[in-house]
């Protein structure tokens, strides 16, 4: 060790190396060059210069240009709570949205964990959709995936910016789209509270 150059950590890091060896019993190997091959052959890996981290501060906006907005719509009489999670912009094609989509569902899932409603609608009549599989990252956020149930009955609002590529996307996952693709708002709501009631 004398005489070589080695950074403050590697010093102390080869330091440890020698405890850890006399705590595995290296000191009883047969003979002294066999401990010094194999504090030696450690000692080479930790001589390796130490890749340093590099800070990445992030924003979850830089993930996507779609812009989303939350709107919560109350049945105070019978404690029913619908969020409307609207979003708007062009969903890119095919794994170039795998961005929009994954922002799209950390949104969805924000909402639900702050306003805990009864049910859920994503508004996707403002939003240009073709095709992408990371959407339903968005469309199952209210899914629970080990009980196989829904925690947050959900249903998609849709225009003729979406839906052909919603009715595809819908198909292509076994879902019927009469069932789940909605073009007024006053009918999902009152199909999710059907949803709600007969849980």
């Amino acid at each position: 060790m004398r005489g070589e150059s080695l950074s403050l950590t590697q010093r102390v890091s080869v330091g440890f190396v020698r405890k850890y060896l006399l705590i595995l019993g290296i000191n009883k190997l047969k003979n002294i060059r066999e401990e010094a091959f194999v504090f030696n052959s450690m000692r080479d890996i930790l001589r390796k210069e130490f890749t340093a981290m590099r800070k990445v501060q992030l924003q979850l906006d830089d993930m996507s240009e779609i812009k989303h907005e939350y709107n919560l719509y109350v049945d105070d009489d019978e404690q029913f709570e619908v969020l409307v999670v609207a979003f708007k912009g062009a969903y890119q094609y095919g794994s170039a949205g795998n961005g929009d989509g994954r922002f799209m569902a950390a949104m969805v899932s924000a909402g639900l964990m702050a306003w805990r409603p009864s049910a859920l609608v994503l508004d996707f009549s403002d939003l240009e959709y073709e095709f992408g599989n990371t959407i339903m990252d968005a469309i199952d956020a209210g899914y629970d995936q080990d009980n196989g149930w829904w925690l947050t009955p959900t249903r998609i609002l849709v225009s003729r910016k979406s839906l052909a590529g919603m009715t595809s996307l819908m198909e292509f996952c076994h879902r019927s789209p009469t069932e789940w693709l909605f073009n007024d708002l006053n009918e999902v709501i009152s199909r999710l509270k059907e949803l709600v009631e007969e849980d």
